[in-house]
């Protein structure tokens, strides 16, 4: 399309909606943002639910695996619902062992349902006299803050995967190495707390020497001990993935360290021949979940406000955007490792995917950047535009039929774009041909036809202007936290937003162009394949490949 002025080159000052009035740019883009808005006034809790995923305590064991179960829960009066499926999807990429199924899921791609499972793999760490390898396990934490064991997932009722006044849920997940025979400290019984109490009742608080739940304990001559995968994830239908993460992380910080005040007062005890245990698990039990539960008494802030808990160690604080609420939450979460990541060229050619409504499979090994990526993208065309498709951001190993669905998607697999493809073909998936691939790991995104969109050169240059800034950011950090979205220096977050508001200034101006052009047919009953025709027709020869598939997407009409 020929525009009589180029793109805005600046990217100070707010982004506005261009007042947009044709039903493409409006009416969805607008009931998600009413949506959303109605959710926060309707004052939800922060959280849902608070749970711990794992194999369930049992005597040491051979290598095997184990179906997944929740372990804990908070609030635990109010059932998790069994058709989320959760423990499924809080260990995504372990294979399953056997055939034999209890869940089923809905295939997107047949609207039938089938069985789905999850085997989580048990191992044996053999006791040597330094326990060494053991202490490796219990104590080390630099894994815990590691991009690929810190993710989330998002999940929607089956009957509401079109309908925008439905929340989705949000999963936030932190994934540990744990003996299985030892639940942490906080898991008690709390059928009984009521849900306004401050402070866990004291029958219910943990004594000193003795468990909260019957389950065999292991002694010191156990020549062997279970180690598995444990997962502590909150469950939420607000975005408020740098709140929850922040606490995920303090509550695993608190269980290390009574982790190592028990230890050193068990020896203390064994060594003096005392027969008392003396550590501070009713210290650390009571503080973990004092701290759940005046979370879940807070109220939600409103856009433009903040809440802070008060720990141990430095407050946790959240502040609230104003504006798009959702949009910008999930934005300033994962659009750092966007950039992180990819050129400025493939970020152009993603950001032309969103646009055209394409299937997008994002294809790498870390959680924490596949469920990153996957929730970012769909995101780059909001608030105007909204994507209508399908979002899993990790789709697990046994699931892969849903890239089978015949509608615009984004999803995420965890593993190499070879291997997917390998296992695509293993179960009878077919694919698009215009499927566009996007690998992180290598920086590419592989498709057969992306065409440019108008005034490209002209973007990308404002674009590469920023975002060379980055990459001195990117040498200078450290490499292991670098992917960790919550680790974003406040430096990198400034250019960053500064990159983003370029991206959403173009695209206000490009749509303001379609809107002009639009109006000047709309208003005269012309039929929707003559509309078409005519913003062809005005369309530069250059753009006219990315307008007519512009204008045979859902985000148009």
């Amino acid at each position: 399309m020929e525009p009589p002025t180029s793109p805005p080159t600046t990217t100070s000052g707010s982004v506005c909606s261009a007042g947009l009035s044709p039903s493409f740019m409006a009416l969805t883009a607008l009931s998600q943002l009413t949506s959303f808005a109605s959710l926060l006034a309707s004052q939800p809790p922060i959280f849902d639910h608070f749970l711990v995923v794992g194999v369930p305590p049992t005597p040491p064991m051979t290598p095997v695996s184990y179906e997944p179960t929740v372990l804990f829960q908070h609030p635990s009066h109010l059932p998790v619902s069994p058709k989320l499926n959760i423990p499924h999807f809080c260990f995504p990429c372990v294979r399953a062992l056997t055939r034999k199924t209890t869940e089923r899921s809905r295939n997107p791609a047949s609207g039938k349902t089938r069985r789905i499972r999850t085997r989580v793999p048990v191992r044996t760490v053999r006791r040597t006299p330094s326990n060494s390898n053991l202490n490796t396990i219990l104590y080390a934490q630099s894994s815990m803050h590691a991009a690929e064991n810190s993710f989330v997932f998002r999940l929607k009722p089956s009957s509401a995967d079109h309908d925008v006044s439905t929340p989705a849920i949000y999963v936030t997940c932190v994934t540990k190495l744990e003996r299985v025979d030892q639940l942490p400290s906080f898991a008690q019984p709390i059928d009984e707390y009521p849900v306004g109490s401050e402070d866990p009742p004291a029958d219910l608080t943990p004594q000193r020497g003795e468990t909260t739940k019957p389950k065999p304990e292991l002694t010191d001559q156990t020549a062997h001990v279970s180690v598995a995968p444990r997962c502590y994830c909150i469950v939420s239908r607000l975005p408020f993935f740098e709140l929850f993460f922040s606490l995920l992380y303090y509550i695993l910080e608190q269980e290390h360290i009574h982790r190592l005040e028990t230890d050193f007062k068990l020896r203390e005890s064994t060594e003096s021949g005392e027969s008392g245990e003396e550590s501070f698990l009713d210290t650390v039990s009571h503080s973990t979940l004092k701290l759940l539960l005046k979370l879940y008494k807070l109220p939600v802030p409103f856009p433009g406000e903040s809440i802070q808990l008060s720990t141990s160690g430095l407050p946790i604080e959240f502040l609230c955007p104003k504006g798009d609420v959702e949009g910008k939450l999930i934005i300033r979460w994962g659009f750092p490792v966007l950039l992180r990541l990819f050129s400025v060229n493939n970020l152009v050619d993603i950001f032309i995917a969103v646009l055209l409504e394409k299937q997008i499979v994002v294809c790498c090994h870390n959680l924490g950047i596949l469920s990153a990526l996957c929730m970012t993208i769909p995101y780059l065309v909001r608030p105007e535009l909204s994507w209508d498709g399908l979002i899993i951001p990790i789709v697990p190993f046994d699931a892969y039929e849903y890239l089978g669905a015949p509608v615009p998607y984004v999803m995420g697999l965890a593993e190499d774009i070879g291997a997917a493809r390998v296992r695509l073909r293993t179960q009878d998936v077919l694919l698009r041909q215009d499927v566009v691939f996007v690998n992180p790991t290598e920086n590419q995104v592989l498709s057969p036809s992306l065409p440019p969109i108008p005034e490209i050169e002209r973007l990308k240059s404002n674009l590469k202007a920023y975002h060379t800034q980055l990459k001195t950011i990117y040498e200078r950090d450290n490499q292991d936290n670098m992917l960790n979205p919550l680790y974003a220096s406040t430096k990198e977050r400034q250019i960053t937003t500064k990159i983003y508001l370029a991206l959403q200034k173009y695209k206000t101006w490009f749509l303001g162009r379609v809107r002009d052009h639009y109006g000047s047919f709309a208003p005269h009953g012309t039929p929707e394949s003559s509309v078409r025709a005519a913003l062809l027709d005005v369309a530069a020869p250059q753009n006219r490949a990315f307008m007519a598939a512009f204008l045979d997407t859902q985000m148009f009409w």
